[in-house]
């Protein structure tokens, strides 16, 4: 199937969060309303990742957990194999020109690896939630075997206790 236009991208977008808006208006519930709001962002994610086919894209943080509001930024990762090369205005302006509000992050799998051992926590427990979206799937499943590796090592329990209390 061919990616469709950014425009057409664009107009299903809003098309779909003005019929959230309705139905919460009508009495949606929050949880469903979330639900609705994630499902429209993450087609127009991946019909926007679809014009870069070569940058894995990746959902973090709420947009990761799929915790969607109507005032939510859209956090990203763009994982790539060299970040001086990586291209991803093509994903983000669009977002922009909706009047979103992008949190984006472009990394290698190992820049992401090394967040821990740069005291990162925050920024690799993000990780940990991250959600494949669009591109090379084989970036992002090299990014979750080697986060498992890390958690399976020894360092878990200091990661763990740092991420709780917020320090070394």
């Amino acid at each position: 199937m061919p990616a469709l236009t950014l425009l057409t991208l664009t107009d299903r977008f809003q098309t779909d969060l003005a019929a959230t808006v309705a139905r919460l208006r009508q009495g949606l519930d929050g949880i469903d309303g979330a639900i609705d709001l994630s499902d429209g962002l993450d087609r127009l994610l991946v019909g926007l990742g679809e014009r870069a086919p070569e940058l894995t894209l990746v959902a973090i943080g709420g947009t990761g957990r799929r915790e969607r509001s109507l005032g939510s930024d859209v956090d990203l990762l763009v994982l790539c194999d060299d970040v001086l090369e990586a291209a991803p205005q093509r994903i983000v302006h669009p977002l922009y020109d909706l009047g979103l509000e992008v949190g984006l992050t472009v990394r290698t799998v190992d820049d992401c690896m090394a967040l821990y051992s740069a005291g990162e926590f925050d920024s690799w427990a993000a990780l940990l939630e991250a959600r494949y979206l669009a591109g090379p799937r084989d970036r992002f499943d090299h990014l979750t075997a080697a986060l498992r590796r890390a958690i399976a090592s020894g360092d878990a329990a200091t990661f763990l206790r740092s991420a709780l209390t917020g320090r070394d």
